[in-house]
């Protein structure tokens, strides 16, 4: 065998064995006896956007990311409740030991990316699932807000809070919709100009919400009935919606008109679909190998095996030799 192609040969299974270390990787599942499993739905632009590999693969880097964890393991100070014998566990177990009991899945079909976490007991399984949710979101708000000029950052966080309170009132609106006869609902006249007639005139902003809930600032007549309840619920409803959809449509055209401007296409957007509730796990650990250790061993052997033969091809060229290649070689 000459030299080129044994060099070809050997580089072929260091190439291999890092193959099968990184499928190893993904493909051990973390074991404990609870489980907490949240979904992100990933939402592409329109146009001009990324392809939803990229898209996906992008947010799983973050999920992924040493920065994630080490927010994790701050954010819950899990070297010291992860201490044992000798004392609280060093940063870098934590660090192991965290890593390893997450696993991020990534579906194109559905371009969504399930987290799983994995842990001896319920609320610190749940815990852990949620704060790197949190982290998340905070690393992804970081890395958007450099990537972009700060007045669209500031137009894109406006437009983020708002569209779960518009949600929240048109869902409201359809469920009572279909207990009431709207026919019925009726808006009071009213001699002073409302909050919507503001907005349309372009004159006054939306105040600020400060209220826990949709409906907190407004008081609840006495002896009121049921159903004239879910009528004051539903006129609440619908006057929020209406203001909420124009400041929703002013924010998109202001963006559109930033991002044609500064040439600054639309991210993709992430939100969880669903959020973790740690179960008890049907099957606990098995004994035998963990998953994915096979090919772990599989894969440190191609890539030592390969180096074995670059450093032997060396030597054979310092000595002008023939090149043969290793005994089992094929």
């Amino acid at each position: 065998m000459n030299r080129g192609a044994s060099t070809v040969l050997a580089l072929g299974l260091g190439i291999t064995g890092a193959v099968m270390l990184w499928h190893s990787r993904h493909a051990a599942r973390p074991v404990g006896e609870y489980s907490a499993t949240a979904i992100i739905q990933v939402t592409r632009p329109s146009f001009d956007g990324p392809s939803a590999s990229q898209a996906l693969n992008t947010e799983r880097s973050i999920l992924e990311s040493s920065a994630l964890i080490e927010g994790v393991v701050s954010n819950l100070n899990l070297t010291a409740k992860w201490s044992g014998p000798n004392g609280p566990a060093s940063p870098a177990e934590a660090r192991e030991r965290l890593r390893t009991s997450m696993e991020v899945a990534v579906n194109e079909s559905s371009e969504q990316i399930t987290l799983r976490v994995a842990g001896p007991d319920k609320q610190g399984t749940e815990e852990i699932a949620q704060s790197a949710l949190r982290v998340y979101d905070e690393l992804r708000r970081t890395r958007l807000k450099r990537s972009k000029p700060k007045n669209i950052v500031v137009l894109e966080d406006q437009l983020e809070d708002l569209e779960p309170k518009l949600r929240l009132a048109l869902e409201t609106m359809e469920s009572l919709g279909k207990e009431i006869t709207t026919e019925e609902v009726y808006t009071p006249a009213r001699n002073e100009p409302t909050l919507l007639d503001r907005i349309r005139e372009g004159k006054e902003e939306e105040p600020a919400d400060n209220s826990s809930t949709l409906f907190g600032n407004e008081p609840v007549p006495r002896n009121e009935t049921p159903e004239q309840t879910k009528r004051r619920i539903y006129l609440r409803s619908r006057r929020v919606a209406e203001v909420l959809t124009l400041r929703k449509e002013r924010l998109d055209a202001r963006l559109d008109y930033e991002r044609s401007r500064t040439s600054t296409s639309e991210s993709p957007r992430a939100q969880v679909a669903q959020q973790p509730e740690a179960v008890r796990q049907e099957t606990t650990a098995q004994s035998g190998p963990a998953p994915g250790r096979d090919g772990k061993l599989a894969g440190w052997s191609c890539i030592f095996g390969g180096a074995l033969w670059l450093a032997r091809i060396a030597t054979a060229r310092k000595r002008n030799g023939p090149v043969a290649a290793p005994d089992g070689a094929i």
